[in-house]
């Protein structure tokens, strides 16, 4: 005589035992009675699955990225869906990451915190979104293969490697070099002083130009003998 009726989940558990195909339809019917004795009734129709439910991931973007320098930065994306939700337990996007060496294949976990690893100091998620990833410019080594893995999952116990997830695989490459440019004459005699000029030297990485962050020592020798200074 209850208008609210809950189905446990050991009573669905034995329905489950019971069928014979995954999922199976379960029949509800309710009778409503009113003050007249009168009875109406509505019938509803519940597909059931047996296993656990699954979100679906997939990558937003290639999932074969390629860094032409570690001073740049780094955004993974994914999208996310569920055909139907798990008991109300909200969706889990968990990161994990692996450097692609010979003596390190492990997936470590990537949390939204700093984390330390061998050659890759101070990676930082900055991104603060569960389907997003977005590393700082130089987070990330030179001259490196890095993958990037992101699981979606309800139940946080069971393992990452048992869920639907989507890989992406990072090539990350050298610093441009500094280009020092040198102007001055190309020939002189001893009795002339002659100046040379390295201030149009730049470093490719520096947006906005100028000697910034530059550091210039000088020396010379003539044939095979050096100068006694500059």
């Amino acid at each position: 005589n209850e208008e609210v009726v809950v189905l446990t989940t050991a009573t669905l558990q034995k329905m489950a035992a019971a069928a014979s195909a995954n999922p199976f339809y379960l029949h509800v019917q309710l009778a409503v009675a009113n003050w007249e004795g009168t009875t109406y009734t509505e019938t509803a129709l519940m597909k059931v699955n047996t296993q656990e439910l699954e979100p679906s991931i997939a990558a937003s973007g290639d999932q074969t990225v390629a860094l032409e320098h570690p001073g740049l930065p780094l955004e993974l994306k994914v999208t996310t869906s569920s055909s139907a939700p798990s008991c109300g337990t909200d969706m889990v996007v968990k990161w994990e990451y692996q450097v692609l060496t010979s003596a390190a294949t492990t997936w470590r976990a990537a949390i939204y915190s700093d984390y330390v690893l061998a050659g890759n100091a101070g990676l930082t998620d900055l991104s603060g979104k569960p389907n997003v990833l977005r590393l700082p410019a130089g987070a990330l080594k030179g001259s490196s293969i890095q993958r990037f893995r992101a699981t979606a999952t309800y139940n946080t116990s069971i393992a990452l490697s048992q869920r639907p997830s989507v890989i992406f695989s990072v090539t990350v490459g050298m610093y441009p070099e500094t280009v020092p440019v040198i102007e001055g004459p190309s020939s002189t005699a001893t009795g002339c002083p002659f100046t040379l000029d390295a201030s149009k030297s730049y470093d490719p990485l520096n947006p906005a130009g100028g000697l910034e962050g530059l550091t210039f020592l000088w020396s010379c020798g003539s044939d095979d003998k050096a100068c006694s200074s500059l």
